[in-house]
């Protein structure tokens, strides 16, 4: 994801006009080691701030430069989801607070306030501007629906839309068939030798193989044809009618940008998508498939994973799918590191939130999905037991303060569980 781009709006009294450039310049200074900055001019009054198109820019940031500002304060930034910044000197917090409690009082109050000692800048506030960011690259998005209705996934379709402004399009099944069906030979024997080179190939024929990466390639124009920035269906269901898994298409989809979401997983879309634009990464979407209470453990596992996320791809196995011993799923090393397990339910709507640590991968257990993990929780298991569900999707890295602030941006209810 690339640097968010804030708006800086200097607020300050001609009182003060000569005391605040040199703080205005300390915190240009700081938010630019993280962020892109682009500033107006000095506003001394309501009347002469400038038309702001809001869409240009991932965050609004009020700079309370002085003392006597809350009333054109007020005037600027009631009812908006700006972020207020206030420092130390000259006055700047008591205005900020003064313009605060005012717009509280009124119930025109929708930012939030943040200090800085001008030393550094708190990292919650960064947190606000990453979540910003990262909902507004999903907004609007298109996820590729493969069926022939929508019925029983109405409700969640819904969902997905209202929290997150994402569009679901319905693509028949049947044009997906007709799309693999004119996939050229060479590229299909072109695309083997590229994308599995160095993978052990275990149980899959190149029969196998072949309709698993046609399957790639339909899936990928498809996407491409229509902008989609997610693909998902029913796997099981097109199991049956093909033979062939989709594991080994939506690892290599999600390796280029284009999530691919197992069981057609609608709910988990939106998060999956933040999780890989925070961390730069493709997130994973697994099932608990086993507890360990001892250690304080679970295990993790799925038949796919993005080859992106492996130790190494000479690592990778190629393996049959679990449940039905068909077609071609991964068997990806997941590298050992902080992680952040999130969990979505659509009634009432709220999202779990826990950290842990992998602390092993590819644990050739026989009896489950081919990619697995066993996480050590910050939480007690027993509790995440009882407050989770089935599906998690795991993004690499400590994100749970981010992730707070994204469920009540979307109105999700956070449900933060350990440290």
């Amino acid at each position: 994801m690339k640097k968010p781009v804030l708006l800086i709006i200097p607020i300050i009294s001609t009182l003060h006009k000569g005391r605040v450039l040199k703080p205005l310049k300390r915190v240009k200074s700081l938010l630019k080691k993280r962020v892109k900055v682009s500033s107006l001019k000095p506003v001394y009054d309501a009347t002469n701030l400038p038309n702001i198109k809001d869409k240009n820019f991932d965050e609004i940031v009020v700079f309370v430069g002085s003392g006597g500002t809350s009333e054109t304060i007020k005037k600027i930034a009631s009812n908006k989801d700006w972020l207020i910044l206030a420092y130390h000197e000259n006055n700047s917090l008591a205005s900020a607070l003064n313009a605060k409690e005012k717009m509280v009082s009124e119930g025109i109050w929708k930012g939030k306030l943040f200090y800085t000692d001008l030393k550094s800048v708190p990292e919650e506030f960064f947190d606000e501007v990453y979540a910003s960011k990262a909902l507004g690259l999903i907004k609007n998005l298109r996820i590729g629906l493969f069926d022939d209705e929508i019925t029983k996934l109405k409700e969640k379709i819904e969902f997905v839309n209202r929290h997150f402004q994402m569009e679901t399009v319905l693509v028949p099944f049947e044009k997906l068939r007709l799309t693999m069906e004119e996939v050229p030979e060479k590229l299909v024997y072109r695309t083997l030798k590229q994308k599995l080179n160095g993978f052990r190939i275990v149980e899959p024929s190149k029969k196998d193989l072949e309709k698993a990466l046609r399957l790639y390639l339909a899936l990928r124009k498809i996407a491409q044809d229509e902008n989609f920035g997610c693909v998902t269906f029913e796997c099981f269901r097109f199991l049956k009618q093909t033979l062939t898994t989709p594991c080994l298409a939506f690892s290599f989809l999600k390796d280029e940008g284009i999530e691919g979401t197992c069981e057609a997983e609608i709910l988990h879309i939106p998060v999956m998508l933040l999780l890989a634009n925070l961390t730069g990464k493709p997130a994973w979407l697994a099932n608990i498939s086993g507890i360990n209470f001892t250690k304080n453990t679970v295990t993790l596992a799925h038949c796919t994973a993005a080859t992106k996320l492996s130790i190494s791809s000479r690592k990778i196995l190629v393996r049959s799918h679990f449940e039905s011993g068909l077609s071609v799923a991964l068997d990806v090393p997941l590298r050992k590191g902080v992680v952040t397990l999130t969990h979505v339910v659509q009634n009432p709507p709220t999202i779990t939130i826990v950290e842990g640590k992998i602390l092993r991968s590819q644990l050739k257990q026989r009896n489950l999905c081919r990619t697995q993990v066993e996480v050590s929780l910050n939480c007690d298991v027993k509790d995440f037991l009882e407050t989770t569900g089935n599906h998690q999707v795991m993004g690499y890295g400590s994100l749970t303060s981010v992730l707070k602030i994204i469920a009540e941006k979307s109105g999700l209810k956070p449900i933060i569980l350990g440290k």
